[in-house]
């Protein structure tokens, strides 16, 4: 008995869900985002690679600057916008701090454009 186009569209859906939750499809430049302390001893050793959100009166480690990986790569620094971006209505994180790295970002976005 053949599936029906509903039931094998749920099952993709919940397989995509499943990696999502298992990291399967997470970029592997974006797995140190998520890695807190690497964030913190990459911030700790060499501050300046890494932009930085204020909040919580602390600085976050947002994104490595000095990674010509991800740097060459316009659609990893387009989704670390889109991640930034999300920050902006979050009242935890100082806004002007959270503009200052979309505008940062954006930068970069426009050099590694012109680069590939």
């Amino acid at each position: 008995m053949a599936k029906s186009r509903i039931f094998q569209e749920l099952e993709k859906l919940l397989e995509q869900a499943e990696n999502i939750v298992n990291d399967e499809l997470m970029d592997y430049r974006e797995k140190w985002l998520m890695d807190r302390d690497f964030r913190t001893q990459t911030f700790e050793t060499n501050p300046d690679c890494v932009l930085t959100i204020k909040g919580m009166g602390r600085e976050i480690p947002f994104f490595p600057i000095c990674n010509r990986t991800a740097l060459g790569d316009p659609n990893f620094i387009l989704s670390a916008i889109r991640a930034a971006k999300k920050f902006e209505g979050n009242p935890s994180v100082d806004p002007e701090s959270a503009r200052e790295v979309i505008v940062k970002l954006a930068k970069l976005y426009q050099e590694s454009k012109q680069v590939v």
